[in-house]
């Protein structure tokens, strides 16, 4: 029987498009990346693949990992409410019909520096910085951003 206190694995993924990053709003959401749990017996880039199609209608490949973190969410105690292990991948589409899934409100490719003004976290500008310098494409704003 799996460990309920167990950190819950979320794959989210960076996909590069033509020098532009996807972002998805999902209702009463900021802007982030197209994520989803890991379902138990699903591989990695199964679950990759499921949040994309179904954020988004798209597929993708060359899925690639670009970060590991994790974040920890306290209840009122102060005791871990909540443990989150994000694995984030970067991936470019290769398919598919772009439009917004049901559990997403927007859906838009912004390049680098549009994504300045959107209140991303830190976190999120980093990742973005590290996304595009491995997609070699230039990350000027995001980068004095970041």
């Amino acid at each position: 029987m799996p460990n309920s206190s167990a950190p819950t694995p979320i794959v989210a993924l960076l996909i590069l498009f033509e020098g532009r990053v996807l972002l998805v709003r999902r209702a009463g959401q900021g802007w982030t990346f197209p994520a989803a749990p890991l379902r138990r017996g699903e591989r990695l880039h199964e679950t990759a693949r499921r949040a994309v199609a179904e954020s988004v209608g798209l597929t993708i490949d060359d899925l690639a990992v670009l970060d590991v973190r994790e974040h920890l969410i306290e209840g009122e105690d102060g005791e871990p409410a909540y443990h989150y292990l994000f694995l984030y991948f970067t991936a470019h589409p290769v398919g598919g019909s772009f439009r917004t899934g049901a559990a997403v409100e927007e859906a838009r490719w912004f390049s680098p520096d549009e994504t300045l003004p959107l209140g991303l976290s830190r976190d999120h500008r980093r990742l973005i910085l590290q996304a595009v310098r491995q997609a070699d494409f230039s990350p000027r704003q995001v980068e004095e951003a970041a």
